[in-house]
């Protein structure tokens, strides 16, 4: 379910709740995941936009429970008619209460920006970074993921469209148990 609420017409309130389950093959075996966030969102005219919000998620079953608390935030922006930018950025730390698994409690951290440049008569080119990190520090382990990624859209009606885009992944991963 969701609600938002205007508090004006450029300030706004978001709630979101999702709920389900998960049945394994096991008798009695059932994963149920909630979440619930809650944001607040301001934007001035079709210039500017940005969000902050809250997280929570509850992984429970019959043997363990996990709890994460996080903080997001994005932003977009339009300077221009023919030029867009965006980011995101969220942080999540999950504690393992009460498990069966060797994972523990864990934390994460992932973040975006966009750049979009449109010309209406040809199409338009973008660029586009990503990054993921999480890190464990009862397994003593990290890893990080970046992807860089470009792509260029040509579209003219009479003629058609083509879309080519080239994306650059690396990523680390550290395991510095004993």
């Amino acid at each position: 379910g969701a609600g938002k609420f205007y508090f004006t017409p450029t300030t706004l309130l978001d709630y979101r709740i999702v709920y389900s389950m998960t049945k394994r093959s096991s008798p009695s075996q059932e994963i149920d995941n909630l979440q619930n966030n809650v944001s607040v969102g301001k934007s001035w005219g079709r210039k500017f936009g940005a969000r902050v919000g809250y997280e929570n998620r509850i992984i429970d079953d019959l043997l363990s429970r996990a709890i994460s608390d996080g903080f997001l935030a994005n932003f977009w922006a339009r300077p221009t008619s023919r030029l867009y930018l965006s980011g995101t950025f969220a942080t999540r730390k999950a504690d393992a209460e009460s498990t069966l698994t060797v994972l523990g409690d864990e934390s994460r951290t992932r973040g975006s920006a966009k750049l979009r440049y449109t010309y209406p008569a040809w199409g338009s080119i973008q660029a586009r970074w990503e990054g993921r990190f999480r890190r464990n520090n009862e397994l003593n382990s990290s890893a990080d993921y970046n992807v860089v990624s470009g792509e260029l859209n040509l579209e003219r009606a009479r003629y058609g469209h083509v879309s080519v885009g080239y994306s650059y992944y690396v990523g680390m991963f550290e395991d510095r148990s004993d």
